[in-house]
């Protein structure tokens, strides 16, 4: 989420405190932005496959895990995402 806008602020050329990022206002497409992402995630097929439950997402997993998941698509040699996450992509409709 933190990608996605930094990424807009960057694009419109504004400057960005990252210690204060939720402390600024955001303008509407900077929303509608990350509603996309947030939708377009939870649409991902890895939240379907109940068997993953069981095996790649058993236990308490930490932020390393999940960040190796979502920048190369995999963790602990098992093939997680068919590719990884590009949030450019992620915020389209």
């Amino acid at each position: 989420m933190k990608r996605v806008i930094s990424a807009y602020f960057y694009n419109m050329g504004k400057m960005l405190d990252d210690n204060k990022i939720f402390q600024t206002q955001f303008d509407d497409q900077l929303w509608i932005n990350i509603e996309n992402f947030v939708v377009n995630l939870s649409q991902l097929p890895l939240w379907k496959d109940r068997s993953m439950a069981t095996t790649v997402f058993s236990g308490k997993r930490n932020y390393d895990y999940w960040k190796s998941i979502f920048e190369t698509g995999s963790a602990d040699g098992i093939q997680v995402l068919a590719k990884p996450l590009n949030y450019i992509e992620m915020i389209k409709k």
